[in-house]
């Protein structure tokens, strides 16, 4: 008699064997495996040397954060259960100072973090996080010592230190930290920055390990580590109708369609934790946020490493504003029934109108025009308004984009070139940003932006759907020249010593070639003279 069983497990050591083959075939390992290879158990061995290679590699580069805020660590009523399995001594003497090195510290708040190079071959490494892991910790912007919150972080070798923020971008949720103090910086110095990958050629059902501080219990120094594939790219786009509010909430890149899908289950604390591939090179940020705004919770999200979110974080390792760019129109959804009524077969089931362009806006000077659809930008096509939105966003000010636009007034295609402006931040956006360095030094008293990169400097120009040509000046020294003479956070430059700027470029262009006194021409038409 045939033992069913027996057969039933040969069959499934064959099953198992064919996809494990298929599946390091597929990765980029030094491990060669044979298809007649007598022992099945051969192949998972492959596969599960893969692994533990792959996360030896990366786990020193993974960090446990915690947030900790200390009234409400103080005010915490107790709980029976939590305090029989996780006996706190702060529960019997609040007023005892609490100490994340213990072995019974559980923080209220607590996230991943990664550790990564620095901008320079002297710059020591820094911490990568999701930025809403660290809102409310002290920075090294802030004057204070204290803080009410703390942010604390937790090496792989079970050594900590106090961290403050150094750079944040509440708009791509990312956070840069540094240490708060030599100790920290000494103990981070010996630590290994992970290796930067490259997620813009990514495909769906790559394998990739996620490392993170699911729960907080990775407070011991060991990051807890899974593994999966990618379930799909570009994911959490904003769906539903756009008001101002919503509208704030669209401008986040994330609610554009910027991340990766993982079929990983990331927990509570698993935000700011890596996403690498079987190579050990991080290609993304995992971030636990999707699920607590109400999304899919069974699966993961990961902000992806490619070209945009590498812009975004040599920037923030730097210490600078990250700037996003800017069209000036308003985009709206062209569906396939509606493109049928153009003159014209298009190949694409839907595209991008443009029913508003603002005057002398980055659009009106490169050439768009109301009501041209526009098809592709950088020869990406684009099936709606969050696509271009994503796209532009992810550019700096100043780049020039590729679009490719259809006129059905005058039945023609066209090739235009526009140089992006700065998306204007909103008001309660630039309270949260942390930028301890400017990419101008400040220039005899003054700092200056794009015209539109504040939404409070925009909005008086709405009215007339008009921008000047101008820079804003964004901060003033107290005391200086420039304050004396009425200019204030707020005024528009138009002219240096008669030449035109627009562009903070074309303002310190100008001006620190200039020597002696400098006639600044504002927008109302006065002049005022700046001496050295």
């Amino acid at each position: 008699m045939v033992d069913c069983s027996e057969q039933r497990k040969r069959g499934s050591w064959t099953i198992l064997s064919v996809f494990v083959g298929t599946m390091l075939t597929a990765s980029t390992t030094n491990v060669v495996l044979f298809a007649q290879q007598p022992d099945p158990r051969a192949f998972v061995r492959g596969v599960q040397h893969v692994f533990v290679d792959v996360i030896e590699k990366t786990e020193p580069s993974v960090v446990a954060i915690a947030r900790i805020n200390r009234r409400r660590i103080s005010n915490q009523p107790g709980n029976r259960l939590r305090d029989r399995l996780f006996p706190d001594p702060r529960r019997q003497n609040v007023n005892k100072k609490f100490d994340p090195q213990s072995p019974d510290f559980i923080p209220n708040e607590f996230a991943s973090g990664i550790i990564i190079a620095g901008p320079g071959p002297n710059a020591g490494p820094l911490i990568l996080t999701n930025y809403h892991v660290v809102k409310g910790g002290p920075s090294v912007s802030a004057t204070e010592k204290q803080s009410e919150n703390r942010i604390y972080v937790k090496l792989a070798n079970r050594r900590g230190f106090d961290a403050r923020i150094f750079a944040a971008d509440p708009r791509s949720d990312l956070a840069v930290l540094k240490p708060d103090g030599p100790q920290g910086k000494a103990l981070l110095k010996k630590s290994k920055p992970i290796e930067l990958g490259d997620a813009s050629g990514i495909r769906k059902g790559q394998f990739v390990v996620t490392l993170g501080n699911p729960y907080a219990i990775a407070r011991d120094g060991s990051a807890s580590a899974s593994w999966g594939f990618i379930s799909n790219i570009a994911r959490f786009p904003i769906t539903s109708e756009i008001d101002e509010r919503r509208q704030r909430i669209s401008d986040q890149t994330a609610h554009l369609g910027t991340l990766l899908q993982v079929d990983a289950r990331l927990e509570f604390g698993t935000s700011g934790g890596a996403l690498v591939d079987l190579d050990g090179k991080l290609i993304g940020i995992t971030t636990s946020l999707a699920a607590i705004e109400g999304y899919e919770k069974s699966t993961g999200y990961a902000v992806p490493i490619d070209q945009g979110t590498r812009r975004v974080i040599d920037a923030l390792i730097r210490g600078y504003e990250v700037e996003y760019g800017f069209l000036g129109i308003r985009p709206d959804d062209v569906s396939a029934d509606k493109l049928d009524r153009y003159s014209k077969n298009f190949e694409q089931s839907s595209a991008v109108e443009i029913t508003a362009v603002a005057g002398n806006s980055p659009a009106s000077r490169g050439g768009l025009q109301l009501r041209d659809l526009i098809l592709s930008i950088n020869r990406r096509p684009l099936h709606g308004r969050y696509d271009l939105m994503r796209e532009v966003s992810l550019l700096g000010p100043g780049t020039t984009v590729d679009l490719t636009v259809w006129r059905d007034n005058t039945r023609k295609q066209l090739n235009l070139k526009v140089t992006l402006g700065k998306w204007p931040w909103w008001d309660e956006m630039v309270d949260e940003i942390v930028a301890p360095n400017s990419r101008f030094p400040t220039w005899r008293g003054i700092q200056v932006d794009y015209l539109t990169g504040r939404r409070r400097f925009v909005r008086q120009f709405d009215t007339i759907s008009r921008y000047p040509d101008a820079v804003a000046v964004t901060q003033v020294v107290a005391g200086s020249d420039v304050e004396t003479n009425g200019i204030e956070t707020g005024t528009f430059i138009t002219h240096v010593n008669g030449q035109p700027v627009r562009t903070p470029q074309e303002f310190h262009k100008i001006a620190s070639a200039a020597s002696g006194d400098v006639t600044l021409k504002l927008l109302d038409g006065n002049n005022v003279v700046v001496k050295p």
